[in-house]
């Protein structure tokens, strides 16, 4: 039984793959049909390369040739022209329409399919009235949909909602992103227009009807603020407050800062947060713009949204930052083995180093805003094999003048200095002394300054 099983296997394989050669190659594959009422694609796929899949290959393959037969083609009054001539996108747009085609494209018909050992083909054709018929149906959907869009984003503007105007006139846009190549004109209750040019000439007067309103003159950083400010910025349209609405900031920081964003109120404010800012730049500036990106809906397709956000204009504010460092004065009483050393080792040290960073170091303490007082003094620490050894204990203490509060202190002890006589290594021992100050103690001065 089983030799008869696997004989008659056989044979039925055999009468199968005769079949499939016996079936003569159709005149389609060679020649082309052409037909006045039908789009047509072809399709075919290689049976050895794609043993599994290849009547979907085939299938895929014939319904991407039936749709490169439906040209799309660009109208001179159309939404698409007018980005075309500023933007430049035209060539990858009109690319994702013919794919949005190919996806969409239904109603079509099996003619005939083809198949020997090795290959698999399909015909496919499609009626033009039909897909007409189809499309014409498709775009009044997409323009009513458009126009619901468009009602909202009107009906949001007199309510001062404008994020929401500009959410629904960009969503208005992309409702109808497959037919901005044609002339779309839809019938509304007093007259015709062209949806799509409406939907964009609105959307381009709100973006350019934001205002950004700043407390006048320069941003000014001091010791009275604290060298931190919160500017309020307004954002206004039609001098009213706007709710809602993104606005970016950027400017030199002391570390690296990337631009933040920050959406207004209810009452249109946004409070600007300036701090730790880079000291040594040359041309410090808050540099601020309404974020029309952030504003644009999130779950719609980036690529239909991009045209049309590159061609709005919003505006833009750059204030300079003006940084008035403090005005200090340095006394020190700085001892060596418990006498008066009659010099400034110490005190030179972070005067310099403070007016490397910007500080001003004031002649009278009456003038200043912060008095800085070092002690130090030397000790003995013994001889050994010729060498003597002194230690450094220094103490660096800082006074607010105006509150007479003490705003830092750092102290160091028993910074060794090594050398031939207890003088020498008394000096070796304040030039630690010194290098701390420089490396260390100014650098925490800042952080708690500035």
């Amino acid at each position: 039984m089983l030799v008869f099983a696997s004989c008659a296997g056989s044979k039925e394989t055999s009468s199968s793959n005769e079949e499939v050669q016996a079936k003569p190659r159709p005149t389609w594959i060679s020649e082309r049909p052409i037909s006045p009422a039908y789009y047509i694609g072809i399709g075919s796929a290689n049976k050895i390369q794609e043993p599994l899949e290849f009547q979907q290959v085939a299938k895929k393959n014939a319904l991407n040739d039936l749709s490169s037969e439906i040209k799309v083609l660009v109208q001179s009054e159309s939404f698409l022209s007018t980005l075309e001539e500023n933007y430049r996108f035209s060539e990858e747009f009109r690319s994702d329409i013919r794919t949005s085609v190919a996806q969409e494209i239904e109603s079509f018909e099996t003619v005939d399919s083809w198949e020997n050992g090795s290959e698999y083909w399909v015909f496919y054709r499609l009626s033009k009235a039909e897909y007409e018929r189809i499309q014409r149906e498709k775009k009044n959907n997409a323009l009513s949909l458009a126009h619901n869009h468009y009602q909202s984003a009107k009906t949001s503007e007199a309510r001062n909602d404008a994020a929401g105007a500009f959410d629904q006139y960009v969503r208005g846009l992309v409702a109808m992103k497959n037919y901005w190549g044609e002339k779309n004109e839809f019938l509304t209750e007093s007259d015709t227009v062209l949806l799509d040019m409406e939907l964009y000439r609105s959307l381009r007067d709100l973006a350019g009807s934001f205002a950004l309103d700043l407390p006048p003159g320069d941003i000014t950083l001091n010791a009275s603020n604290g060298y931190y400010l919160d500017l309020p910025v307004m954002v206004l349209r039609n001098g009213s407050g706007v709710a809602g609405v993104p606005v970016t900031y950027h400017y030199e920081k002391d570390k690296f800062f990337k631009p933040k964003t920050i959406v207004s109120d209810r009452e249109g404010k946004v409070l600007i947060p300036i701090s730790d800012i880079n000291l040594k730049a040359k041309d410090l500036r808050l540099r601020l713009e309404i974020n029309l990106d952030e504003l644009a809906p999130k779950d719609l397709e980036r690529k239909a949204e991009d045209p049309i956000l590159a061609g709005l204009a919003a505006e833009k504010r750059e204030v300079p930052i003006r940084v008035s460092l403090p005005l200090i004065t340095v006394d020190s009483r700085e001892m060596s083995f418990g006498e008066n050393a009659g010099s400034r080792v110490l005190a030179d040290a972070i005067s310099s180093s403070l007016s490397s960073h910007g500080f001003r170091v004031a002649g009278l303490r009456e003038k200043a805003d912060y008095a800085v007082l070092i002690e130090a003094n030397t000790t003995k620490g013994g001889t050994s094999q010729g060498f003597h050894v002194a230690y450094l204990d220094m103490s660096v203490a800082v006074k607010d003048l105006q509150s007479g509060e003490e705003v830092f202190r750092r102290a160091y002890t028993q910074l060794k200095g090594l050398q031939l006589n207890f003088d020498s290594a008394g000096n070796e021992a304040y030039k630690k002394g010194s290098d701390k100050i420089k490396d260390e103690v100014v650098k925490a001065l800042l952080e708690q300054l500035l």
